[in-house]
């Protein structure tokens, strides 16, 4: 999503909340204060790139840990028959 006129931004905060409504039905926990705080921390917008990877990065990290616990999981479960 674009975000607004710097005007528009300055003095509303739809942007943010368009953005939360968006992302909420892929990341059903995400609340109001998760968005916030990523923008507090990249104050600059040629930086954001780079968050935006950082985050993508750290989820990508998160699903393959997990599915890595549950092929480990898998293969120390034994079958039927053993």
């Amino acid at each position: 999503m674009s975000p607004p006129a710097p005007e528009v931004h300055r003095t509303s905060p739809v942007w943010p909340n368009q953005l939360l409504h968006a992302a909420q039905p892929q990341a059903r926990a995400l609340t109001a204060s998760y968005p916030h705080t990523l923008i507090s921390v990249c104050p600059t917008d040629a930086h954001a790139p780079a968050y935006a990877q950082m985050v993508r990065s750290g989820h990508a990290r998160r699903v393959l840990r997990r599915h890595a616990g549950l092929l480990a999981q898998s293969a120390r479960t034994p079958g039927p028959g053993f």
